[in-house]
Order: structure tokens, then C-alpha cells, then sequence
């Protein structure tokens, strides 16, 4: 009898220790899931890395454009971002970070050196101060957390004669899953970190909006993505992506997306496969979604998601009557008593503003 009810108490010890195991596994399964979300800010970069439960963000867009990045943060239950990355000063890139760390409660924020004469700049500065983020100068070899992954910091050349060639570059990997985050590197500067390290990959973040002064082509050769994904703005005056950038992108990569024409891309990898999903809005407030999936290896399948995204659109009439103040440098237009109107103010009728381009001041409007 004695030896029966140890052979049950044996029995149940193994089988707690079964189910602890495949608790553990699950943990494991679901930590290292990866989503990388190239968010569609029109004519700028925004990059959301998801690990697990952590968020940051590399670049944000334009101030213009933010209000787009919020709805999909929004969207996707975003609340605290704990990292955000600024690959280089350009406001295309920078315009929201003051917004973001704002409302997102920023602790650290990575950038180069490189400074820059422009409000926008300033402006991070200032945010970072006023909401207590922490400002870590990058330089190259240096490591970025995203969750429990590190990102390899190829590049971070404050030095560089331009800004875009100060882009802190990042090569970030999920067991056999590689993403490498290019900023607005040049072709040169992009054939110099090809000479340098490994850069065979699987996700590539196009450089440049697909400037025709990027993606060249010896280093799409080597990099030879499985995905490339194009960060471009509807019908940009900058001509991107340049013609012939498009097709040396298409000539070395299996799948090429354009957030102009497909939105929102997001890349999920589980370490092995990786999967992709594209959300397009459009004025009517409904959404095209469609969901690929693929393997590390160069043959891919696919397969339909039937989730949705709706965007948010906002619209105001106004007539002519309406003033608002610009002013001699800035592109913003503003309301009377903006603390970022100068007082060298000019009045100015709301629909001249809009017709020579001005965009509103997020901190005002």
C-alpha cells in the first residue's frame, strides 16, 4: 500500500513538472516573437519594434504627420514607448520626437552627436529635458536594447559632412530572422558597412525614401533582403522612389513594400519564419488588410488575414476669413499666443497658408 501511494506521488511530481515545462516553452514561444511595424507617416520615417511587451521606435516622421503615428499607436494599444531612436536630425525623421516623448513616456533616447540649426532639434532637446529622458550620444559598436534583443550599431558618424551620413545604422537580429535599419544612408556609405560586417539579411528598411543617391547596388547584392520595405509619402515632391532606385531594390529583393501603396507594413518573425502584413487606409475610413507569409529560406507561401485597420481621418471647414500667424523661417502656421510664434509674426488668411504650403503647429492645432 505504502509503495503504490509513493508510485502516485511520483506520478504527480512528473506531471507538475510536465506542465511547468510546457509553461515555460510557451513563455519562451511568445517572447521571442518580433514585430517590426513600418508605420506609414507619409513622406518620413517611423519604425515601432515590438519584443514582447516592450515598444520603441525608431524615428518619427514629420510633426505634420504625427498625429497619423498617435492613431496607430492608438490603434494597436501603444502606451509607453521605452526607447525611441533618432537615426539623424532631418526633421522627416525628428519632426515628432518632442510630441512622442511627450505623451509616451520616453526614458531614453539615442542619438549621434551630429547636431543641427533647426527648431525641430532644438525641440527634442527641450522635450527630453522637460519630461526627464535621458539622452545617450550612439556611436558606432555600440549595442541598442529592443526588449531582451540588442541591435548592432554598424554606423553613427557625427563627424559626417551630412546629415544623412551621420544616420545611426542597425542591424538587429531574432535568432535566424536579420533586420538592418538604414536611415538616409548613402550609397557610399552603405557599400562602407558592406565592406565591413555581414550584411546578408532578411528585412531591409530601405535608405533614403529610395533616393536615387541610395541603394546601391553592390550593396543590395550582398545584402540580398527577402523584404524590402520603402518608408515614402503619397505623390512627394522629392520624386521618391527614384526610378531607377526602384528597380535595383526589385532586382535584389524577393518583396518589395511602399508605405504609398501599401501603408502600414508590419513583419512579424518568430526567430525561424517570417510573416508580413499590409494595411492600407484610405478617405473613407475603411481598410484594406492582406497577411504573407515566408520562410527564411527564398521560397515563400502565403495566406489571408481578414483582421482590419480603419484610420482615423480629421476634417474642418474653414473659409478665408480665418487667420492664422507664420513667420519668416518657420513652415508652421500658428494661432495668436503659440509659444512657438515668434514676434516677428505675419497675419496671414488660413487658406493663403495652406496654398504656399505651411503646415499647422501641433502644439496649437
Amino acid at each position: 500500500m505504502k509503495k503504490i501511494k509513493n508510485l502516485k506521488y511520483v506520478i504527480a511530481m512528473m506531471m507538475m513538472a510536465l506542465f511547468v515545462s510546457l509553461g515555460n516553452t510557451n513563455n519562451v514561444d511568445a517572447a521571442a516573437k518580433l514585430k517590426v511595424h513600418f508605420v506609414d507617416v507619409g513622406q518620413g520615417d517611423a519604425t515601432l519594434v515590438q519584443y514582447g511587451h516592450s515598444y520603441s521606435l525608431i524615428d518619427t516622421g514629420k510633426e505634420s504627420n504625427y498625429l497619423d503615428l498617435k492613431d496607430y499607436l492608438k490603434k494597436i494599444g501603444v502606451k509607453k514607448i521605452s526607447s525611441l531612436i533618432l537615426t539623424h536630425p532631418d526633421s522627416d525623421h525628428i519632426g515628432g520626437a518632442d510630441l512622442v516623448i511627450r505623451d509616451y513616456n520616453v526614458k531614453t533616447v539615442y542619438m549621434t552627436d551630429k547636431r543641427a540649426k533647426t527648431r525641430e532639434y532644438y525641440e527634442v532637446l527641450n522635450a527630453a529635458d522637460n519630461f526627464n529622458a535621458k539622452i545617450k550620444k550612439v556611436t558606432k559598436s555600440d549595442k541598442i536594447p529592443f526588449g531582451k534583443l540588442k541591435g548592432d550599431v554598424l554606423s553613427a558618424d557625427a563627424k559626417a559632412d551630412d546629415t544623412n551620413d551621420s544616420s545611426i545604422i542597425i542591424l538587429l537580429k531574432n535568432k535566424k530572422n536579420s533586420f538592418l535599419f538604414t536611415g538616409d544612408a548613402s550609397a557610399k556609405l552603405e557599400n562602407t558597412i558592406t565592406e565591413e560586417y555581414d550584411t546578408n539579411i532578411d528585412v531591409l528598411k530601405v535608405s533614403h525614401h529610395g533616393s536615387g543617391y541610395s541603394s546601391a547596388a553592390l550593396f543590395l547584392k550582398k545584402a540580398s533582403p527577402k523584404i524590402s520595405v520603402i518608408s515614402v509619402g503619397k505623390n512627394n515632391s522629392y520624386g521618391h522612389p527614384e526610378k531607377y532606385a526602384l528597380k535595383r531594390i526589385k532586382k535584389f529583393s524577393d518583396k518589395v513594400y511602399r508605405t504609398d501603396e501599401d501603408g502600414t507594413v508590419v513583419v512579424t518573425s518568430n526567430g525561424d519564419k517570417l510573416k508580413v502584413s499590409t494595411t492600407v487606409a484610405n478617405t473613407n475610413k475603411s481598410s484594406k488588410t492582406s497577411t504573407k507569409s515566408s520562410s527564411t529560406s527564398k521560397s515563400s507561401s502565403s495566406s489571408s488575414n481578414s483582421a482590419k485597420y480603419s484610420s482615423t481621418t480629421t476634417s474642418s471647414s474653414t473659409t478665408s476669413s480665418t487667420t492664422v500667424y507664420i513667420t519668416n523661417t518657420g513652415s508652421k502656421y500658428h494661432e495668436a499666443g503659440c509659444r512657438y510664434l515668434s514676434s516677428s509674426k505675419i497675419s496671414i488668411s488660413l487658406t493663403d497658408a495652406k496654398n504656399k504650403g505651411y503646415t499647422p503647429c501641433s502644439f496649437c492645432h
